[in-house]
């Protein structure tokens, strides 16, 4: 009875998850459009320097206590309360701290613009943990379908429209900074109006120190995964000019829009699910294997399709003032690849209780990551995205073989999982390289081209669903006309 709770829990979190992600990620990726069309290669890089900071302060006004409260089973209501207060203390002070430190930060990067966007942002550190509690326990409760109506109302409706008013109007690159302010406070004010939950006039500091030594496992994790993640944007923005910068994070935004949706789904679902059945090894086990093949079904063919039709896209979408970037945007498609499995075994191992383990192995490969990187760097540009991309191929490698020492999941095991959907999208891909080479005069539109070869790659991948009989060939029929389509029931 209770693994078909969890099936069904898991069925009903996934689709309100996919929601909230697609409605956030569509609105910020028609934002980022349009501001792309109206801004600068360098004034994107200097968006990206700012969010440097404000992204390490929100990691740390958390204090590792979202993924405590998630995986403690019993949790007393002072220690909820301890808990909220700790944040709001943490969020006020970093919130200061990154304000007045606001000059430093752009003489350092000799990027004097930086200072007062960098203000602003620090406000949404003390927002963001407003609501922090609220979340994980809506999140411990597998309550999927509040976090994302308040998801949807801040980060899609809210944000979404204050960005592209502002954009349309010609605020520039302050769109970005006010878009993401309102999105933060309307989901503040959506997740207080809409929860169970409020706090008490109640503190003891005695009550969650038994919290402190997971929470601080994952406190440390969290800042260092978020630092790694940034290091190279930081190195760039150090050592190379805001204009690099941009046209860098413009080639990993559309494979990030991608995997985005899924790599959200399996950050918020994941962990409690997995928590839940960590006494069920049978359970454990299909959960995990369905999670990895829903992953490479759809995350493979869209990324290598993007990869093989990354020229036409940037036209198309952003102008040719943003040409250079095409190059980042192909091998972000193939660092993309691997990044949500490496998020989501991340998951596995927090969910057993190895958080000690887990920091280890962050602490390893972030190691690498770093050394890669900083060679990188001495020789040029790209060879810096293409250090991101071996670092993180080391990480999937590392976590496949930790997992096979901790679950025992052999390693062939669990790349047969996936082989299918990477054969069949690599054939997808060969198909519309294909089509350019025979018909690269066929037409001018740009717009047509990409329809037929994404229509052609996708046809290749489906049909090739039915010859690996995967499971998700039944979700697809075919008509006796030989029509292919997709079954309205799946």
């Amino acid at each position: 009875m209770e693994a078909n709770n969890i099936k069904a829990s898991a069925v009903t979190g996934s689709v309100w998850a996919l929601v909230e992600k697609f409605s956030i990620q569509l609105m910020t990726f028609v934002i980022s459009i349009v501001l792309a069309r109206l801004l600068s290669p360098k004034d994107f890089g200097l968006i990206v320097l700012a969010t440097i900071f404000s992204g390490i302060s929100a990691a740390i006004s958390d204090g590792g206590f979202e993924k405590t409260l998630i995986q403690k089973k019993e949790i007393s209501p002072v220690q909820i309360d301890t808990v909220f207060y700790v944040n709001v203390a943490l969020g006020i002070i970093l919130t200061v701290t990154l304000y007045f430190s606001a000059g430093y930060i752009a003489v350092f990067f000799k990027e004097p613009k930086l200072s007062e966007v960098v203000k602003f942002i620090s406000i949404g550190t003390f927002l963001n943990a407003l609501s922090q509690v609220q979340r994980a326990l809506l999140m411990k409760e597998l309550q999927f379908k509040k976090i994302s109506i308040a998801s949807i109302i801040g980060g899609s409706f809210g944000g979404g429209i204050v960005g592209i008013s502002l954009a349309v109007s010609g605020f520039g690159v302050w769109a970005l900074v006010f878009s993401s302010l309102a999105a933060q406070f309307l989901v503040v004010v959506v997740f207080w109006t809409k929860s169970n939950w409020y706090p008490s006039l109640r503190f003891s500091f005695s009550s969650i120190k038994g919290m402190l030594p997971f929470g601080l496992n994952i406190l440390f994790s969290s800042i260092l995964f978020f630092f790694i993640q940034q290091f190279s944007n930081f190195i760039i923005g150090k050592y190379y000019s805001g204009r690099d910068l941009g046209l860098v994070n413009r080639g990993s935004k559309t494979p990030e829009m991608v995997t985005g949706v899924l790599h959200s789904v399996v950050l918020k679902i994941a962990f409690p699910f997995f928590a839940k059945s960590q006494n069920d090894n049978i359970l454990f086990n299909k959960l995990l294997k369905r999670i990895v093949q829903t992953v490479g079904f759809f995350t493979f063919p869209l990324l290598f399709l993007i990869f093989a039709n990354a020229h036409d896209i940037t036209i198309f979408l952003f102008t040719d003032k943003w040409v250079s970037s095409v190059i980042f945007l192909q091998i972000f498609c193939f660092i993309k690849i691997f990044d949500p499995f490496v998020t989501l075994f991340r998951e596995v191992i927090l969910s057993q209780g190895y958080a000690k383990m887990l920091s280890v192995a962050i602490t390893i490969t972030s190691v690498i990551e770093v050394l890669l990187i900083l060679v990188g760097v001495s020789i040029g540009l790209h060879y810096v995205v293409f250090a991101m991309l071996a670092s993180v191929i080391f990480q999937y490698i590392y976590y496949v073989l930790l997992l096979y020492r901790q679950i025992n999941i052999p390693v062939l095991e669990q790349l047969k999982w996936i082989s299918p959907y990477l054969v069949l999208s690599f054939l997808a891909a060969l198909s519309c390289f294909a089509f350019d080479h025979i018909f690269h005069d066929f037409t001018d539109l740009i717009f047509i081209r990409l329809l037929i070869k994404i229509l052609i790659g996708g046809g290749v991948y489906v049909v090739g669903l039915f010859f690996f009989k995967t499971n998700e060939a039944s979700y697809f029929k075919i008509k006796n006309n030989g029509l292919l389509i997709l079954k309205s029931k799946i």
